[in-house]
């Protein structure tokens, strides 16, 4: 599995065509909806959410936080295709979590510890740190592709 190389600050996803305007850490002119926001960052906006999981409105459409503490984070399908994000807090560094994923049945997934709705028109999705801008291609993003009714947490 490929992991999402972060700084420790809260992971991002949303979709591939509004990243150019998420501002990570700059002041002003980012993607926020409010213009009394606007002397916030988007950084500090995604830091403000207090949950694992959250969204904040942006101009367009909305973004998916993945807030709390920083988790090593990774994209994964099923044999059906559905796509769950998955956050490790502690596992064996002998552990094959590819293996582990195979296994977990659909009941895993029937108390989630925390569900949010998150709506988007398109099915091309970016993970990144919140930290930097959605636009810089050397931070290395996290692109996957998934329809809207089958992502999980």
């Amino acid at each position: 599995m490929e992991w999402i190389k972060f700084g420790g600050g809260p992971l991002v996803c949303l979709e591939t065509a509004l990243a150019y305007r998420w501002r990570g850490v700059e002041v002003g002119g980012g993607a926020t909806v409010d213009p009394k926001i606007d002397a916030v960052s988007d950084y500090e906006r995604a830091c403000r959410v207090p949950d694992n999981l959250g969204t904040i409105e942006l101009v367009e459409g909305s973004a998916l936080v993945l807030g709390d503490m920083p988790l090593e984070t990774s994209v994964w399908s099923d044999a059906l295709k559905n796509i769950i994000i998955v956050r490790l807090f502690y596992i064996g560094p002998e552990t094959n979590v590819s293996n582990l994923l195979q296994n977990i049945g659909d009941s895993s997934f029937i108390s989630p510890q925390e569900s949010i709705i998150f709506e988007t028109r398109s099915s091309h999705l970016i993970i990144f740190d919140s930290a930097f801008p959605g636009d810089d291609q050397k931070r290395s993003p996290f692109i996957f592709i998934c329809q809207k009714e089958n992502i999980g947490f």
